[in-house]
């Protein structure tokens, strides 16, 4: 769609834009544009001929979107179709219509059961998306109720987009075909997005008040002199080299020209109009430049060509009817019939251009065939208001929008804004982080400088100094040596004594398993005992019991608790040990005896032992000594107060009279 490779060829002139840049002004839109991306979202639908409105959601939307920036947005819809195009769009007619048949015949199979691939399917959808009158029709009626502006072209709404922009009527035109700059459009704003970002154009050969001096460049080299690359040279960075010197040959040539120079190149490359035939068989954009670069005019161009052996045969024709259907295309371009808004009447868009006016004179050319008919006054007033169809002549009548269909816009429109406002925050501390980055990169080099800086004063000093501490000589004085010696041995003394671990009080007598323990290291001063988790009857406060932290000596390790509901074995065996360490002799078993004899030796006597009975300690003793005893009724198991067992019955009977 447009010029053939003419955007990537242009890309030393893009400039990443937001919309927001054109704050305050007037712009125009091509509205076939919007609608065809609107129609991708709902192409399965209007294959079938399900009714749908999403491409006029969608379009609703991009223009809120310029209006939330406070942009006025003036929207141009095609026209009458030019005579030139007309084998063009037969051909897309029916490119269109064998991709809908194909569409719902994949749809069929799948139906029936067959394996067909999604992605196939949505592919022969929107190839064949076709924008239709009745759509137009109620793009229309949405954009009237929200007294939105929109004009209808006479022919294509790329040339009345140029002509209004060269007039000063728009800022700029947003539009995804590069015709506009082969009809001179000094201002242009491609592939913006749905957040108002994309690529600004601003040819200075296009500019209103640019006439071309291409005079000057007549021997303008071919190839742009690029310097070979040195040793060490990568051959990326020699190509990003040759690739930079090809952008500014490029720009010191194509400054220079004239609109109607750029026109002519502009069909070199290859356009939508393919009625007469001008295709030139391997015949590029770049081959295109080149040649105009050495030549004033397209003619100068097709007579060397005409001479040349090898470009005889790659032409479609001989080189004098050639340029008899170069004229015809370049003339689409040059004296397209545009509306003027201000005077209302049809005119050329020629009048747009008055310093190179004189170069668009084509003779033997009737520009009507080829550009179609001038509109009479009033029939063109009624077309650019929508009020006439263009092609079929007839009245049309717009439909306002229903109470619910205006809810629904309005609660659309108000999404829009809630999703630009939010999207705007999200630039915004973007910018601000990457802001912030960039200042702490930049303290850090500045820091880095700094630092070499003092480096570089510091160093020398130090060299210096080291240079004068090795210069001296050592002398040692009279008892020099025997105080050395003092210090030697006392640093000696002092590190021993730090090695000696610290004394243990009373640590045999308070621990009797000390020799059973394994000799590990002793990883804390103060070991974490586990406490077991013990039900209670009753929750009971024990007493603040003073702990004095236990130090094993060097090379043993406490042994763990066994974590019993009251202690268990464990507690018993500690309890016997303790009694037996402060000179009681309870009465033990044999096998209790046995676990005993490990910690304690029997001395051997030769008087035999006289056996006293004495009374055991180990009856009375308590090993949960802060609890209360209980009642003797609780403590007693089994028993009932009012049970006539217990010989109670009297005092129960009478507690029931």
């Amino acid at each position: 769609m447009g010029i053939q490779g003419l955007l990537p060829f242009l890309k030393s002139y893009v400039k990443k834009k937001h919309i927001e840049e054109f704050h305050g002004t007037t712009i125009g839109v091509d509205a076939m544009c919007w609608m065809h991306k609107g129609a991708y979202a709902c192409s399965r639908e209007l294959v079938i001929g399900q009714d749908t409105d999403k491409f006029v959601r969608f379009f609703l939307k991009m223009c809120e979107l310029l209006r939330y920036y406070r942009i006025k947005p003036i929207i141009v819809f095609d026209g009458e179709k030019l005579p030139a195009k007309a084998k063009e769009d037969q051909r897309r007619n029916q490119v269109r219509e064998e991709s809908r048949l194909k569409a719902l015949e994949l749809m069929q199979r799948k139906e029936s059961g067959e394996a067909v691939e999604e992605r196939e399917v949505a592919s022969k959808c929107e190839m064949a998306i076709k924008v239709t009158s009745s759509m137009i029709s109620r793009l229309q009626s949405a954009l009237k109720e929200l007294s939105i502006d929109f004009l209808v072209a006479p022919y294509e709404a790329d040339a009345q987009l140029a002509y209004m922009c060269r007039q000063g009527w728009i800022t700029t035109a947003i539009s995804e075909d590069s015709d506009l700059l082969a009809y001179g459009c000094p201002s242009t704003f491609f592939k913006m997005d749905k957040y108002g970002n994309g690529e600004h154009i601003a040819l200075p050969c296009l500019q209103v008040d640019h006439a071309g001096s291409e005079a000057d460049k007549l021997d303008a080299p071919l190839v742009p002199k690029v310097k070979k690359p040195e040793k060490g040279e990568s051959k990326a960075g020699a190509a990003k080299g040759k690739n930079k010197g090809d952008e500014m040959q490029v720009q010191s040539n194509l400054n220079c020209w004239s609109p109607e120079k750029f026109a002519e190149f502009c069909v070199f490359c290859g356009t939508d109009y393919k009625e007469p035939d001008t295709n030139i068989k391997k015949f590029g954009i770049k081959t295109a430049f080149t040649l105009m670069c050495t030549h004033s005019t397209a003619r100068g161009v097709i007579n060397w060509m005409a001479e040349q052996q090898k470009f005889q045969d790659r032409l479609p024709c001989k080189g004098s009817e050639y340029m008899s259907r170069f004229e015809r295309i370049i003339a689409v371009f040059w004296h397209h019939v545009v509306f003027n808004p201000k005077r209302g009447e049809c005119t050329s868009i020629a009048s747009s251009f008055p310093l190179t006016a004189a170069y668009r004179v084509l003779e033997d050319l009737n520009l009507e065939e080829v550009c179609g008919v001038r509109f009479g006054r009033e029939i063109a007033l009624q077309v650019a208001k929508g009020e006439l169809d263009p092609r079929s002549r007839q009245v049309k009548t717009l439909e306002p929008l229903s109470f619910a269909e205006r809810r629904a816009i309005d609660f659309l429109l108000a999404e829009k804004r809630s999703e630009q406002m939010d999207y705007r925050v999200k630039v915004a501390l973007e910018a601000e982080e990457a802001k912030r980055q960039a200042e702490v990169e930049q303290d850090h080099s500045l820091r880095e400088i700094e630092q070499e800086e003092v480096n570089q004063v510091v160093e020398p000093s130090q060299k210096d100094a080291a240079q004068e501490n090795q210069d001296r000589e050592l002398r040692l004085l009279p008892g020099d040596l025997r105080k050395l010696m003092e210090i030697r041995n006392a640093l000696k003394k002092n590190k021993v004594e730090e090695s000696k671990p610290e004394p243990v009080e009373n640590h045999k007598s308070k621990n009797p398993f000390a020799k059973k323990r394994v000799a590990t290291p002793c990883h804390s001063r103060t070991p974490s005992v586990p406490i077991p988790m013990v039900k209670r009857a009753r929750a009971v406060t024990p007493p603040s019991v003073p702990q004095t932290p236990l130090i094993p000596p060097e090379g043993q390790r406490l042994k763990d608790i066994a974590a019993h509901p009251r202690g268990g074995s464990g507690a018993k065996e500690a309890a016997y040990a303790v009694l037996i360490q402060r000179g009681f002799a309870p009465q033990l078993e044999d096998k209790e005896k046995a676990k005993l004899k490990y910690f304690f030796g029997s001395k051997k006597t030769d008087a035999p032992r006289q056996e006293e009975k004495v009374e055991s300690k180990l009856a009375g003793w308590k090993p949960r000594s802060w609890e209360e005893d209980e009642d003797e009724e609780r403590s007693t198991v089994g028993r009932n107060v009012l049970s006539i067992r217990n010989g109670n019955n009297g005092l129960w009977r009478k507690s029931w009279t």
